[in-house]
């Protein structure tokens, strides 16, 4: 094997010094130049690291990684609120202008779930096969608006029902899309610490959509709440529309994006730390140069690490990606975890009414002590991972979740306690479920590919079969054996899913 040292452009901001195989059909081997090639690799990649990271401090705001995060953040913010904004005011609509029955009710909230799980595999498909993450976002952010809208002025079941499906299937592109551009701009080893806040977002939006949406829907009329979340909408589609991530990802990609990358004019300009902006000239055909792995891979975007042997990343489908455990491992996670909080929506309620004779305004505040603490806990736990490793953050939340779930029915609680409790149970919630989307993200770049979008879009099958299958096993425990049973239940789930981990082997995280 050949080893030679070329000047590289550092996305435009400078070159600096690479490392790479020029014979890549050549096997690796224990020969001593192979060796010493490893070492020049790894100093390389560390350079490269550097410069990157410098010159990621004067990009323009519309361009920094942190913007990114914000954007991502806000996207699930707007997405969550729209979801959950109809929560107080559909059960009023329906049965009082549409005299709908509970079943009819119940399979209208459910009818988000089934959009999302047809969306999701076709814009995962098409967001990694074209290595564009702005177009499908935008246009699920438009079609999540439009439905909105179609809410304002439904006058029948099935418009109501027609508009839920649809707002399911637009709310597939913030999340599997969003998601998988986290993946594409930040280094694997700040995965976890950016994925925190991002899933903070998420609980804010839930938190936020039914006690809105109530308010709203009192103070002014059934219209008002819509419209409000398409004002919201429309600002997310604008800062979509700002926001440029193109310089993150690998050439390809950033012809496909048709958009601009950063350069300077001169060395002059470089060391002054002004860099200008002008149109990408890089073409389709372009090839990556294949990198040496090594200990300061993680240091880099794994959009620029994972490369096949032909220097492009891979694609890999929903169906190839499901053949590996830590995919399978976390989807069950998912799966587990979503169907238990997402159980306690309806049946949370009903012991607080029958318990402590609370009102719906009372009620929703209640849930105010789930979601917060989650908030926190999930920022939190994303700074663990990264720093200790995703298993042993995974282990302390499964087990600190079973051990809280009981607590919020114990009987003779006071209502205070009861709160105390949730506070508990919610934040564990945070720490649990943070994880899995590192742990997602670093499996695809494992198998040299950068199908963040086809990994998340499994994400979100998931969460989706649990926001179907979750109320329903709990609105069944609850009628035949109460709340306490129920959560007791929710406990014992978590045990034997935690031990099941362990067997298979926690690695995975």
């Amino acid at each position: 094997m050949t080893v030679s040292t070329a000047q590289a452009p550092s996305h435009g901001y400078g070159t600096t010094t690479e490392t790479v195989r020029t014979d890549l059909n050549a096997p690796l081997s224990h020969e001593p130049e192979t060796q010493a090639s490893l070492v020049s690799a790894a100093s390389s990649a560390s350079v490269r690291s550097s410069s990157v990271t410098l010159a990621a401090s004067n990009l323009p705001w519309y361009m920094r990684r942190t913007t990114i995060a914000v954007l991502v953040g806000f996207s699930l913010f707007v997405d969550m609120i729209v979801y959950g904004i109809v929560v107080p005011i559909l059960p009023t609509i329906a049965q009082e202008r549409l005299n709908m029955d509970e079943a009819e009710l119940g399979f209208l909230f459910g009818s988000y779930a089934l959009g999302l799980l047809l969306a999701t595999p076709p814009i995962a498909y098409l967001s990694d096969r074209y290595r564009n993450r702005k177009w499908p976002m935008f246009f699920g952010l438009a079609g999540l608006g439009t439905t909105t809208l179609m809410f304002a002025h439904a006058e029948s079941y099935w418009t109501l029902l027609a508009a839920r499906i649809m707002q399911g299937f637009a709310a597939g592109a913030p999340w599997t899309v969003g998601l998988s551009l986290l993946a594409d701009v930040y280094p694997a080893d700040q995965l976890g610490s950016v994925m925190g806040p991002v899933l903070s977002c998420y609980h804010a939006g839930f938190l936020a959509g039914p006690l809105v949406g109530g308010w709203i829907f009192e103070l002014f009329s059934y219209t008002a709440p819509f419209y409000f979340c398409a004002a919201l909408v429309g600002a997310n589609l604008l800062l979509r529309l700002v926001v440029d991530e193109s310089i993150y990802l690998t050439p390809a990609a950033a012809a496909c994006n048709d958009s601009w990358t950063a350069g300077s004019s001169s060395d002059d300009e470089e060391r002054a730390g002004s860099p200008t902006l002008r149109p990408s000239t890089s073409s389709a055909s372009t090839t990556a140069p294949l990198f040496i792995p090594d200990e300061q891979s993680a240091l880099l975007p794994a959009a620029q690490l994972a490369v096949n042997s032909a220097g492009e990343p891979s694609t890999l489908s929903i169906l190839s990606l499901l053949k590996g455990k830590p995919i399978l491992l976390s989807s069950l996670v998912t799966v587990v975890i979503g169907s238990i909080f997402s159980g306690l929506e309806p049946t949370l309620p009903v012991h607080l009414r029958n318990t402590y004779h609370l009102s719906p305004g009372a009620v929703g505040s209640v849930f105010i002590s789930l979601i917060v603490p989650s908030m926190v806990t999930s920022t939190l736990a994303g700074i663990a991972s990264d720093r200790i490793g995703g298993a042993r953050v995974l282990v302390v939340g499964i087990l600190a979740m079973a051990i809280a779930a009981p607590l919020p029915a114990l009987p003779g609680l006071s209502l205070p306690a009861t709160i105390a409790a949730l506070c508990v149970f919610g934040g564990t919630q945070g720490v649990a479920m943070t994880p899995v989307l590192p742990a997602m993200a670093r499996y695809v770049a494992s198998k040299g590919s950068t199908s963040y979008a086809a990994v998340y879009g499994i994400f979100n099958l998931a969460y989706s079969a649990a926001i179907l299958f979750g109320p329903t096993v709990a609105g069944v425990l609850l009628a035949q054996f109460g709340f306490a049973i129920e959560m007791a239940a929710f406990g014992g789930s978590l045990i034997v899913l935690l031990l099941f981990l362990a067997w298979t082997g926690l690695g995975s995280f």
